[in-house]
């Protein structure tokens, strides 16, 4: 079951659904809108209390629809963010971007990266982050759900 959830943080909209896969033991996240620290803290409070949400879940975040709107300075915000949740050992986030806006993310936060207690990584595509993630001998329901997912994922205009 896909979950949908709507942020605002002044006049910036952040629209996200996510899907839990238990048995692949991963979550697929899409964003679109305006990414700003403040949506995804509310995005956060909305998924930790997801009943089938875990910590221990690898995600992959599809943010090609998305504008993150965080300064140089906001980095150090974010960062700090993400390592106040505790999270498992081992646990990988992998976002995908657009060519664009994965240049400039990895740009911001490469030094920064070691300071996080997650591994992340920064992609062009769903099929280079689900390989860094080790899942490339997926079912093809699996990927079927992925695509429906991306389908049905409503943007914000």
């Amino acid at each position: 079951m896909r979950k949908h959830y709507l942020s605002v943080d002044g006049d910036k909209i952040m629209n996200a659904s996510y899907r839990i896969f238990k048995d692949e033991n991963l979550i697929f996240k899409i964003f679109d809108g305006q990414i700003t620290i403040q949506n995804i803290k509310n995005y956060d409070s909305y998924q930790f209390a997801d009943p089938e949400f875990r910590n221990c879940q690898d995600a992959l975040v599809d943010l090609r629809a998305a504008e993150i709107i965080l300064s140089f300075a906001d980095v150090n915000k974010f960062v700090d963010y993400f390592n106040s949740i505790p999270a498992e050992k081992g646990k990988k986030i992998v976002c995908v971007f657009s060519p664009v806006f994965c240049q400039l993310f990895s740009t911001m936060l490469a030094a920064n990266k070691s300071k996080l207690n997650i591994d992340v990584k920064f992609c062009k595509s769903i099929k280079s982050a689900l390989s860094w993630l080790g899942k490339t001998e997926l079912s093809g329901s699996f990927n079927e759900i992925l695509n429906e997912a991306r389908a049905e994922h409503q943007l914000v205009s």
